[in-house]
Order: structure tokens, then C-alpha cells, then sequence
């Protein structure tokens, strides 16, 4: 996704191709999940949220609409616009294939779901946005290399745990509210274990910025130090999804 933008700038054919990447074949066919449920948690529900992957099932639990188009297109917060009146309930999804499949074979199966249940129409557009980066520190970064899978980043305690956890997902993570939108350009691709702990930085000026939360602050400053990866800021050009058209789900 992210090496499309050196193509944007050399005009419209390249920005045309992106587009259709962006999107895959969501325009075709798309195979189709054997068995699948979506479910409107009721109003209150303390549900964590969470998106859960075998080769056979997904299962995405608390989610709003947001995060699972998110998912099913593999785009970062500041990909999608969303600014149409749109069903605000979050969901449990469970979607079983009929044989083992990819990753990417399931995320095109949610495309399909999203189109037959929740009636999804959308279109693509180049913008440029301001956001911030998610970069390679000044030295190699202290992070395990991990098997695939879903991955996840959770609290414990005053630490950041992040297990089996990508670098679009790290910086999908740092961009939810009242966080900055973060672009992924580490250039590292695969799957992470690491971990840093908040608690050195926790009553101090480390990693203060006027221009940012306190929280985000020490959050940054905390994995630059411990891990190695930093957060820069400057303008780039992005390929967005756009809704057009979207209604509640279908029933079961």
C-alpha cells in the first residue's frame, strides 16, 4: 500500500492503478464465507474490542463499522471517509470459510459481507493529508521477530505489551482517539513482539509537544527510547476509500 505513493507523483495512469490495488477486486466477484453472523452488540455493552483470525474463521468482536472496513481493505485510519450517516452500533462479526484460506482471502470474503449485509458502495480518490510518520529510529529496533497471525496490542500494567503485531497495525494503534492519524514508513514488513514501559516517562517533560496529548507524548517517547521506532511529522499524498453508500445489516 505504502510504496503506491512514489507512484502517485508520476501522473494519472499511476494513480489509476493504485486505485484498482486499493480496492483488489472488490469490484468482481468475490469469494464468499460459508457461514457468517453479524450481530449489533446492544448500547453499554462492555465488550473489548477485537478482531480474531484462523485459517478458516474470522471473528471480530466490539467493532465498529469503521474498524471492520478498515480491516477488510488492509488501510490505515486516515484511508477511509467515512463522512456519511452511517449505522453507529458495534458489532460481533463471525464469518467461516469452507477450507483453509489466506489472510487476504479473508479479508476479501469480509469485502463481499460488507457488500451484501451492509450494502457498501465506495469509490477511491488521491488526497494529500498531514500526518505523522512512523519511522526507523537512529538505531536498529529492539523487536522479535513473530510468527503470522492477528496479532495484538494491550496495557499491562504501565507497559505496552505488542505481540505478533505488524507495523500498520503499531501504527493504526497510536492513531485511535485522541491520537494523531500515524503512517506506517518503516519499511518493515512481517510480524513483532515487543514491548515498552510508560512508567519512566510518567510526571516528566520527556517527549513533551505542545501540538500533541500528554498521553501520546510519553507514548512516543517511551518506544523511540525502548524499541527504536520514532514518529515524525510532513505532508503526504494517499489513496482513500470514500463510502458513498452504506445501511444497517442485513438480518442473518
Amino acid at each position: 500500500m505504502y510504496s503506491f505513493r512514489c507512484f502517485l507523483k508520476r501522473g494519472t495512469t499511476f494513480r489509476y492503478v493504485s486505485a484498482v490495488l486499493l480496492l483488489g477486486s472488490a469490484c468482481a466477484a468475490q469469494p464468499a464465507f460459508e457461514v457468517a453472523s453479524v450481530k449489533a452488540l446492544p448500547a453499554g455493552d462492555r465488550v473489548s474490542q477485537s478482531i480474531t483470525t484462523s485459517p478458516r474463521r474470522v471473528w471480530m468482536q466490539a467493532v465498529p463499522l469503521s474498524e471492520c472496513i478498515l480491516w477488510a481493505y488492509g488501510l490505515g485510519d486516515y484511508q477511509l471517509d467515512l463522512s456519511i450517516p452511517s449505522p453507529s452500533e458495534r458489532y460481533e462479526i463471525i464469518g467461516q470459510a469452507s477450507a483453509d484460506a489466506s489472510e487476504q482471502e479473508l479479508k476479501g470474503m469480509m469485502k463481499r459481507l460488507l457488500a451484501d449485509r451492509f450494502q457498501l458502495k465506495s469509490h477511491v480518490e488521491n488526497r494529500t493529508v498531514l500526518a505523522r510518520v512512523l519511522i526507523q529510529g537512529s538505531r536498529k529496533p529492539k523487536m522479535e521477530t513473530a510468527a503470522e497471525g492477528g496479532g495484538s496490542i494491550r496495557p499491562q500494567g504501565t507497559a505496552i505489551v505488542a505481540e505478533a503485531v505488524s507495523m500498520p497495525q503499531l501504527a493504526r494503534f497510536l492513531s485511535r482517539p485522541p491520537r494523531f492519524n500515524i503512517v506506517d514508513q518503516t519499511g518493515l514488513e512481517g510480524r513483532f513482539n515487543f514491548r515498552f514501559d510508560l512508567r519512566p516517562y510518567m510526571g516528566t517533560e520527556a517527549g513533551s509537544s505542545s501540538d500533541m496529548p500528554r498521553e501520546m507524548s510519553v507514548m512516543i517517547a517511551a518506544m523511540e527510547d525502548q524499541v527504536g521506532l520514532k514518529v515524525a511529522s510532513r505532508k503526504i499524498e494517499v489513496t482513500m476509500l470514500v463510502v458513498d453508500h452504506v445501511a444497517s445489516p442485513s438480518d442473518n
